[in-house]
């Protein structure tokens, strides 16, 4: 379940006035019609939820990344003016369609983002791209790489989709590689444990909502690359064809984490020869 779908709002989405002489133009009045008072050149992550509502498109599951990737998403649940502007005016371009007003182009954009998803469950490239843009869409603002939970939450996602299942006949590949980064890369932290344990105390003592508690405290010790990120697409592709992983060789050019996942892999019996 993509992290954004934690935090939603519901939004106003009907503005009306005299319609805009061109794509871009009206793009804009869509765009502030989905976007608070306060600010009218981003739509935050609470925004973006109440935008997929209005569009039917599911927000937990891969159906928001192929949004992201239309409206051009800079980082977690975040859409720019700019972005919104430039993203939709390349599907209208190819569309060649456009309406004169803000509520018939939310409901045309309803139409294209639904075409945008059945094609991305159909079509590799169109995947490839939804999958390339939801680097961006995973990635907390301002940082350069995306956390390894955001990361393993998009996966889980992506690779659940359609006929991109990252699982063959005998292998579940997307639980392995949880596997293999959770055991290579989440240390457990006790301080982090008592501090989600004196929230509990606290809320409770003060009578307000108690927080969800988890199963287990700790911390990822890395996070993923925009490389490894573009490159285990080829590779979980590669794995379906072969599971046995015996297209792989230490000479290419893998990135090591995905030459430490095979040499896991085999190790734990996860794949045979």
């Amino acid at each position: 379940m993509p992290l954004w779908f934690r935090s939603k709002h519901c939004m106003n989405n009907m503005l009306t006035g005299p319609p805009a002489s061109t794509p871009e133009a009206l793009l804009g009045e869509v765009f502030d019609s989905i976007t608070p008072k306060a600010s009218k050149t981003e739509l935050a992550i609470d925004g973006f939820v109440a935008y997929c509502e209005t569009l039917d498109v599911d927000p937990t599951i891969d159906e928001c990344y192929v949004l992201a990737e239309i409206v051009q998403t800079p980082s977690f649940g975040q859409v720019t003016r700019e972005g919104f502007i430039k993203g939709w005016a390349k599907i209208y371009s190819e569309q060649q369609s456009w309406k004169s007003s803000v509520a018939d182009n939310l409901a045309l954009q309803k139409r294209l983002v639904r075409a945008r998803i059945d094609q991305s469950r159909r079509d590799p490239e169109v995947f490839r791209a939804v999958y390339r843009s939801a680097f961006a869409a995973s990635k907390e603002p301002g940082k350069r790489d995306v956390d390894m939970e955001a990361a393993l939450s998009t996966w889980g996602t992506l690779f659940a989709a359609g006929l991109h299942r990252w699982r063959s006949a005998n292998v579940d590949f997307m639980e392995a590689w949880k596997d293999y980064v959770t055991e290579r890369f989440w240390v457990e932290d006790k301080k982090v444990e008592a501090e989600a344990l004196a929230r509990l105390a606290r809320a409770s003592e003060l009578g307000e909502e108690e927080p969800e508690m988890q199963d287990k405290y700790g911390r990822w010790t890395r996070s993923v690359s925009r490389d490894l990120w573009n490159q285990l697409l080829p590779f979980a592709l590669k794995a379906l064809q072969d599971e046995s992983l015996g297209f792989w060789s230490e000479e290419q050019a893998w990135p090591g984490l995905i030459d430490e996942f095979v040499l896991w892999c085999k190790a734990k019996g996860v794949v045979t020869a």
